[in-house]
């Protein structure tokens, strides 16, 4: 029997306990960069597809509600353990990251994928921040603007390996998705150090008293 090429490649795709493989590669977006995309294979994970945007480093002007120009990157890649993530938040000084991860398990599923994360807009929800008098809190912001899906106020602490460097406290408005994330007691590279002691409240259109929970 006669099988001919594109057959045997088919056969190859369907057979079981082959490697998937996916499209590799990542684009930060520079002037006049091209998109090189070639190829990875994972033994039983997925292939997918990441976008992030954030202007954490990005100073803001403290007399513009603007987020300034975000430093974005796309990348392509294998994962072994994948998981799906989309999740945001913003900062007290209204500075933002924002993130989107698709896993997919057909061969080379992420080599079409052109999403990019969507533009933010305020939503019309705030986290009124209470401080006490002469602290740093009050120097700043009285409350943090939410952005597209962000309605949860989240607060907690950064812990850093190092005993030199102090332990941060943060607060955010975040997508409920961060919200969750923040409760595992994760290790973050966005804020390098241990996110603990998370707690989440309701976003709210204007300053009242907020309940939080544990």
């Amino acid at each position: 029997m006669k099988i001919f090429p594109s057959t045997c490649l088919l056969l190859a795709i369907l057979s079981p306990g082959l490697a998937l493989m996916c499209s590799r590669g990542q684009h930060d977006y520079s002037p006049g960069k091209k998109i090189l995309l070639l190829t990875c294979s994972t033994q039983g994970g997925s292939c997918y597809t990441q976008y992030t945007a954030s202007t954490l480093d990005v100073p803001v002007p403290s007399n513009s509600l603007k987020d300034g120009s975000p430093k974005r990157l796309k990348k392509w890649g294998c994962a072994k353990n994948c998981t799906n993530e989309n999740y945001s938040f913003t900062t007290v000084e209204g500075r933002y990251f924002q993130t989107n991860k698709k896993c997919c398990g057909s061969p080379m599923c992420n080599t079409k994928d052109t999403e990019t994360a969507p533009s933010r807009k305020f939503n019309g929800q705030e986290c009124p921040i209470y401080c006490n008098p002469g602290s740093e809190d009050c120097e700043g912001p009285k409350t943090i603007r939410c952005s597209n899906a962000e309605n949860r106020c989240i607060e907690f602490v950064v812990v850093h390996n190092k005993s030199a460097v102090p332990d941060k406290f943060v607060r955010v408005c975040g997508t409920p998705s961060f919200c969750q994330l923040a409760k595992t007691s994760m290790y973050s590279r966005i804020f390098s150090g241990t996110i603990t002691q998370a707690r989440c409240c309701d976003s709210m259109p204007s300053s009242q008293q907020l309940n939080f929970e544990g």
